[in-house]
């Protein structure tokens, strides 16, 4: 009878247990099937969320290539897609000739969407009045400034080069110089001045010894220089090729006279030329302006006055020396990263309205550089992304 009772005095003391034990086993099933839940929303959310910026991208990628092919509409500069699962839309907006914003967002079905911009530009090809790759020696009475839609002398009469720059004499004048190519010779004194402004501004300023706007990476012809597209377009014209001479064909180097973009041997202007619409000419040998001629000047080349277009005339050289005669007068953006740039073979008193890009630049004194502003609205057409952010 004892056994009896003690027996069924023991299975009343487990059914507890047994109902604890089963409400813990819940519980620990409950915790477990929420933290699988958990962990499947949370990978979930992970994935769209690594998705999603992918499409973002996309979106980017897809305007970016819009622009360098030059097919983005201006009238309509959006567009819309898919990656997968993913859908994105992007806007572009001009900031200016070669500069685009873009915007794109990416969106997941659940909901999950992230939006990244993007910088996208394109370098001017003429950045400033006088640059040389080897070396730059301003004889006296030299000077750079500038002029743009708000008037003459907008700070931007900047000379520079990889190498030495020399400016001789004490009424030499520029707005700045920089000197490029700091990493592989870093030293102020490669800039000389014997009076005036000009090199003053680049060893006795505190920005001088950091990187500024008075220093930077070397521009290498063949790379920032690019010098290729030159000899493409001489390749494409063929051969053999005529030289331009201004007495014998008319003196006005703008279609109808002459197509919108030829090639030559030798450029020589021997009387007052005109440009009658915008012209570029790609020469393989030599370019020679004669004493006392003017090129582009028809509205006037006169410093602190007229404003000639340089725009108009673009002279693209292989590398033949590139000459200006004493009192001679050009409105051009010249590009020659490989030519010596000298006189003809006197050069006192010469004036170049827009832009000069040689390899050396030399001369007997008096060369006025006046940088024209608008060609920093003319890009190399490389357009590329420059700055990538998420918003």
């Amino acid at each position: 009878m004892f056994k009896v009772l003690r027996q069924l005095h023991d299975d009343r003391g487990s059914l507890p247990l047994a109902m604890l034990a089963a409400i813990i086993v819940t519980s620990l099933v409950v915790v477990m099937v929420s933290a699988t839940l958990t962990g499947t929303r949370a990978t979930r959310f992970d994935r769209s969320y690594t998705t999603v910026i992918q499409a973002a991208d996309a979106g980017i990628q897809e305007a970016t290539h819009r622009i360098v092919r030059g097919s983005l509409d201006p009238a309509s500069p959006s567009g819309a897609g898919a990656i997968g699962d993913a859908s994105y839309s992007w806007t572009a907006t001009n900031v200016s000739p070669v500069e685009w914003e873009i915007t794109s967002t990416g969106t997941m079905p659940d909901g999950t969407d992230r939006t990244v911009e993007a910088t996208v530009k394109d370098e001017p090809r003429f950045f400033l009045a006088a640059f040389a790759d080897r070396g730059l020696s301003f004889a006296g009475g030299n000077g750079a400034d500038s002029y743009g839609t708000s008037g003459w002398y907008t700070g931007n009469g900047i000379v520079a080069g990889n190498e030495d720059i020399r400016l001789n004499g004490s009424s030499t004048t520029v707005d700045g110089v920089v000197l490029y190519n700091w990493d592989a010779y870093p030293d102020l004194s490669r800039c000389v001045h014997t009076g005036g402004s000009g090199c003053d501004d680049v060893r006795n300023t505190p920005e001088a010894i950091t990187p500024s706007a008075r220093i930077g990476p070397p521009m290498q012809v063949g790379d920032q220089l690019d010098t290729a597209f030159i000899d493409e377009q001489l390749a494409a014209c063929g051969t053999p090729l005529n030289s331009w001479t201004a007495s014998v064909n008319g003196g006005d180097l703008g279609p109808p006279l002459t197509p919108e973009v030829f090639c030559v041997q030798d450029l020589i202007i021997d009387i007052e030329t005109t440009v009658s619409a915008p012209v570029q000419i790609y020469v393989a040998g030599n370019v020679s302006i004669k004493n006392q001629r003017s090129v582009n000047c028809l509205a006037g080349c006169t410093a602190g006055a007229s404003a000639p277009d340089s725009t108009d005339l673009q002279i693209y050289s292989s590398g033949g020396d590139v000459e200006l005669g004493n009192h001679a007068k050009i409105a051009a953006a010249i590009y020659a990263p490989e030519s010596n740039c000298k006189g003809n073979p006197s050069s006192a008193q010469a004036e170049v309205f827009g832009s000069l890009i040689c390899g050396t630049i030399t001369n007997q004194g008096g060369w006025q550089f006046h940088f024209d502003d608008e060609l920093l609205s003319h890009g190399k057409g490389q357009f590329a992304v420059q700055d990538w952010r998420e918003e």
